[in-house]
C-alpha cells in the first residue's frame, strides 16, 4: 500500500504505508452437563473453540483451585471433572493463538453436597421386599 501527498508546494510525494491487519480472534464456547452438581459427581464440559483459528493451547480453569492444560486442538472436546467441595465455581476455558491472542469464555456451576439415603422396599402388608439400599442423591 502506498501513500501519495500533496504538499501545497512542490511536487505530489509516494510513501510507502506498512499495515498490519489484526487477526480474527476466534471464538470459544464452554458448557456444562449440569448447572448443579453433586459433590463427587462428574460433571462434563464441552469446550468448542470452532476451527477458523489455528489454537495452539486450551487451558480450564475449574473454580476449585484445579486447572488443566488440554493443549492444541479444533472444534469442540469434552472434559469431566469431579469436585470435592461445595459452594459456586467459575468455569473458564481459554484459547490461546500463535499470536499469544487469548479468549475465554466462563460459566457458573454450584456444587452442593451429596447424601447418602437408605430406601427400603415392603409389601402393602409391610413385608420387606428388598433389602435397604444406600443412594447417592444430591441435597
Amino acid at each position: 500500500v502506498a501513500v501519495r501527498a500533496y504538499p501545497l508546494y512542490g511536487d505530489p510525494v509516494t510513501m510507502p504505508l506498512a499495515m498490519t491487519i489484526p487477526a480474527t480472534r476466534g471464538s470459544i464456547t464452554l458448557t456444562s452437563s449440569a448447572a448443579s452438581i453433586a459433590t463427587s459427581t462428574a460433571v462434563t464440559y464441552t469446550i468448542d473453540v470452532g476451527s477458523t483459528v489455528a489454537v495452539t493451547n486450551v487451558a480450564i480453569d475449574y473454580g476449585d483451585g484445579t486447572t488443566r492444560t488440554i493443549g492444541t486442538y479444533s472444534g469442540s472436546r469434552t472434559d469431566t471433572h469431579y469436585y470435592a467441595s461445595t459452594g459456586q465455581k467459575t468455569v473458564r476455558a481459554t484459547a490461546t493463538d500463535a499470536d499469544g491472542n487469548a479468549i475465554s469464555s466462563s460459566l457458573v456451576v454450584t456444587v452442593v453436597p451429596l447424601r447418602l439415603v437408605t430406601v427400603t422396599s415392603t409389601g402393602p402388608d409391610g413385608t420387606l421386599l428388598s433389602t435397604s439400599r444406600k443412594l447417592r442423591m444430591p441435597s
